[in-house]
């Protein structure tokens, strides 16, 4: 069976319910759809970012908290790839082989080799330079 991990801008393209990628993933089973931990942390620091921005605008604290209680309650809800040893392995392999994409999508890619899955996402200009990353893109038809 197949496993899909969804990069960072497919799980927003998910929770903003983008059509296209809602009727792809409404005909993937459920158990074989992830995130990294990477995305987690990417989501997190953007909602934190956020509420840092804002300290002086008390006014808009309810809609800013109400975004990270949101993403918290969407986490619990995803099945979710951690950043073990063997994609650590597959990372610093990468940086030796001085593959050049930011660090953050270099671990989503480490995690989804690892994991022998297939990443879902609309950045084929930087994955493509992974060797041996599958990718997809969910958000055309």
């Amino acid at each position: 069976m197949n496993r899909y991990t969804l990069d960072t801008d497919h799980l927003t393209l998910l929770k903003r319910n983008h059509p296209i990628v809602r009727s792809k993933i409404s005909l993937i089973p459920p158990e074989t759809i992830f995130v990294t931990i990477v995305t987690i942390e990417e989501q997190l620091r953007g909602r934190l970012a956020v509420i840092s921005k804002i300290a002086n605008q008390p006014e808009r604290f309810s809609i800013a908290y109400d975004y990270l209680f949101d993403s918290f309650l969407d986490f619990y809800n995803l099945n979710l790839l951690r950043f073990d040893p063997v994609a650590v392995d597959y990372f610093q392999q990468f940086r030796r082989q001085k593959i050049r994409i930011g660090s953050q999508d270099l671990k989503i890619a480490s995690i989804t080799i690892s994991q022998q899955a297939t990443l879902v996402t609309r950045n084929h200009r930087d994955f493509i330079q992974v060797p041996g990353l599958q990718l997809a893109d969910w958000s055309i038809l």
